[in-house]
Parts: C-alpha cells; sequence; structure tokens
C-alpha cells in the first residue's frame, strides 16, 4: 500500500482521502424533506474504511504526478516509510490529519533516556547527511508561519513546540530532503531531541507527518512543487 499526495494543488482540493466519515448523515431541509444519507462503508470496520479510502485515493490520483510513500497498518493507525537525507537514513512516521507539523526524533534524543521515546529505527543524526541544512534561524519567515514554532532559547535558531492527546515535543526547526518514492523534495520539519508521548502510542514509529493546512504540513509545503 501506498500514501500518494498530487504535487501541486489548490487550496481546497482533496488531498487524501483519510478522514472517515460518520456511517450515515441525516439533513432536513427548510421545506421540511428529511434525508438520510448511508456511508458505502458502513458496514465496514475502522481498518477496512482506511484502506478503502486509500484504495480509492490512489484511483483518483493514478493520473497525476505525485509524491508517495510505502505504508503499513499498525493496530489502529498507518505509518509511512521514508528516507531522510543523503545518505538515506530511513524514518516510519504516523500519517496525521489533524496536525501539522512533520517530525522526527533526532540525535541528541536517546530513547534510553527518559526525554525520549522508544523507536524501532535509528534515530536521524543530522550530522550524517550531505543535504542537512543549519537549524532554521529566529529571524527567519518559516520560523513565524505555525503555532508550533517560535524562538528557541538561545535567540538565534528556530523552536519546535506542540503538544498532542498523547504528549509534547520539543526540538529545532530544520530543513532537509527527503525522498518519497522516486521523488526528493526539500522540506522543513521538527528535529526532535525532547519528548513527553505516551509510550507505545506511536506504535514503534520516529515521528509524524502533519496533513493538517497550517503552513508547515506536507500538503502545504509541496503546494507549490512541481516534480520531474
Amino acid at each position: 500500500m501506498e500514501f500518494i499526495i498530487h504535487g501541486k494543488i489548490k487550496m481546497g482540493t482533496p488531498l487524501l482521502w483519510l478522514v472517515l466519515f460518520s456511517s450515515s448523515l441525516t439533513f432536513t431541509t427548510c421545506a421540511g424533506l428529511r434525508l438520510e444519507l448511508t456511508h458505502l462503508d458502513a458496514n465496514c470496520t475502522v481498518e477496512e474504511r482506511m484502506r478503502r479510502a486509500m484504495a480509492r485515493t490512489r484511483h483518483q490520483l493514478a493520473w497525476t504526478d505525485a509524491v508517495s510513500a510505502p505504508v503499513h497498518w499498525v493496530r489502529s493507525q498507518y505509518i509511512a516509510e521514508y528516507p531522510i537525507g543523503d545518505p538515506p537514513q530511513q524514518a516510519e512516521a504516523i500519517i496525521d490529519t489533524g496536525s501539522n507539523l512533520m517530525w522526527t526524533q533526532c540525535s541528541g534524543c536517546r530513547s534510553s533516556s527518559t526525554s525520549c521515546f522508544s523507536q524501532g529505527l535509528s534515530i536521524y543524526d543530522p550530522s550524517q547527511s550531505r543535504t542537512a541544512h543549519q537549524p532554521v534561524a529566529c529571524g527567519d519567515a518559516a520560523c513565524s508561519l505555525g503555532s508550533e514554532t517560535r524562538c528557541a532559547g538561545d535567540g538565534q535558531a528556530c523552536g519546535v513546540f506542540t503538544s498532542y492527546g498523547a504528549g509534547t515535543i520539543t526540538g529545532l526547526l530544520r530543513t532537509e530532503e527527503f525522498t518519497f518514492g522516486s521523488e526528493k523534495v526539500t522540506l522543513d520539519f521538527g528535529c526532535i531531541t525532547a519528548t513527553r508521548i505516551t509510550p507505545g502510542s506511536l506504535d514503534g514509529a520516529s515521528g509524524i507527518i502533519g496533513l493538517g493546512r497550517g503552513a508547515l504540513s506536507l500538503v502545504s509545503q509541496l503546494r507549490d512543487t512541481t516534480f520531474s
């Protein structure tokens, strides 16, 4: 199975049909007409709905240029697999349509300590990548794009601070080359060095891919990108 996002979009264009609609919706018009709509996947389990939604996405975007990544299902969520940097370092991330930031745990964050969670793959080390940029500067425009970022304590680098239902993460905003399928794209992402995440909540993944509408989400960063 693959996770696919179209590389050039307009606001409001459906990108990834991962939203699971209610099994039925009821509408009442001003004339008193009552309509009940039943979702075509109403009798499916949550996992089956997710699989069918992903299949429809692949079919609808098959004719377009797209970025893609292999995904696998773990318990109740999809995890995408992709390399970071050059030479590539493998990473895995939860696909999250409800958040914006794309992030992964980085060197300096050790799963043996209390500041990080355990992950299945080695922790990403920017010092080992030829395409890794220095942390985004505090005064850079990217540092003011979302609520997830603000100046770090040193007043120079752009810090990442955000929370989820499972806990909080802290780190720096960096820029790096990511590979999705055969496409290489340069993205801003959270290089996380401290977390307070409920153990097991990420099912061994190293981070999260946010697909929300915020400026730092993967969807938004790919908006004006044309791939060849």
